[in-house]
């Protein structure tokens, strides 16, 4: 069992228009000019884990915990905590899912991974 087998992948509706693959490059782009909005590192990561190409995911919330604390740190938003604290949760997490077994993660690396996944949105 794989980490894309216990949450449930739901693509986007641009994401079915485009197709998978469009939409990690659209995404991608996004990230490459600057952009910082939440969503699109989220959704890059979603779509990179779906794809199984764990280190891009992990690549991606890097950068995401970089811009992030960039704003925290530096912009003194701290109203961003939060994002930055899900998205380094993400990458912990990640990181252990590319070196567990190959029978998957433990079942509380799951269940941290959901619970990760939840937090309430905050637009900057």
């Amino acid at each position: 069992m794989n980490l894309s087998d216990c949450i449930c992948f739901k693509p986007t509706h641009m994401e079915e228009q485009l197709g998978l693959d469009e939409a990690i490059d659209f995404y991608q782009n996004q990230i490459d000019d600057g952009s910082i909005d939440r969503e699109h590192f989220e959704r890059l990561a979603a779509l990179l884990r779906h794809k199984q190409r764990g280190k891009e995911e992990i690549r991606t919330l890097q950068k995401a915990v970089a811009v992030y604390e960039n704003l925290v740190f530096t912009e003194h938003l701290h109203s961003v905590l939060p994002i930055l604290n899900s998205f380094t949760m993400q990458l912990n997490l990640a990181r252990s899912q590319t070196n567990t077994d190959p029978d998957g993660p433990s079942p509380s690396a799951t269940r941290l991974r959901k619970k990760a996944l939840k937090p309430a949105r905050i637009s900057t």
